[in-house]
């Protein structure tokens, strides 16, 4: 059964947890989920989402506990009816 996703990471490097993001993200659409990527503005994960095939939802939080993106979230997983939250960060988890 083709589930819901979010994919979170809002690092702004890359490395390990940022290029395992960015695959995951692209296995679980292969599987036939519906999958939307959330990253770091104008990150490299942002980049490498985009030249897969996706449209990545962008934010910036500025610190450990952000409002406005905690808002912005819960937007877009009511809008896209999401299941399942994947978080690839402690960091992301405010």
């Amino acid at each position: 059964m083709a589930m819901r996703i979010a994919e979170i990471c809002f690092s702004p490097s890359w490395g390990g947890i940022e290029h395992y993001h960015v695959d995951m993200t692209d296995r679980l659409r292969q599987r036939g989920h519906y999958v939307v990527p959330f990253c770091r503005k104008s990150s490299p994960i942002e980049k490498r989402i985009r030249e897969s095939g996706f449209e990545s939802i962008c934010a910036n939080p500025f610190r450990y506990i952000s409002p406005y993106t905690s808002l912005k979230l819960a937007y877009y997983f009511r809008k896209h009816e999401i299941q399942s939250i994947h978080l690839h960060r402690t960091h992301d988890l405010g």
